[in-house]
């Protein structure tokens, strides 16, 4: 997948800030045709800290890498049931 943004502007991904706190995950996941999507709530508690947590959102969407193939067959056998 191609980004076309400023690489420059994008921050590194870290462990080590996390590591005095507690994360608490609440995972939803739906399945449909051949997707997969998964809303996840993340609540950050730093250590001795009087704040209320904080919340991350993530949300993942997944493709059946073997729906893709079969797609991608019926395609170039010019089969009318493709669906993309």
């Amino acid at each position: 997948m191609n980004y076309n943004g400023n690489v420059s502007e994008l921050s590194v991904a870290s462990d080590v800030e996390r590591k005095e706190g507690d994360r608490v995950k609440n995972r939803m996941s739906y399945r449909h045709l051949a997707f997969q999507i998964d809303l996840t709530q993340v609540s950050t508690q730093e250590a001795n800290a009087p704040s209320p947590p904080g919340f991350d959102h993530e949300l993942e969407i997944e493709i059946s890498a073997a729906e893709v193939r079969h797609q991608g067959k019926m395609v170039l056998a010019g089969d009318q049931r493709n669906q993309y």
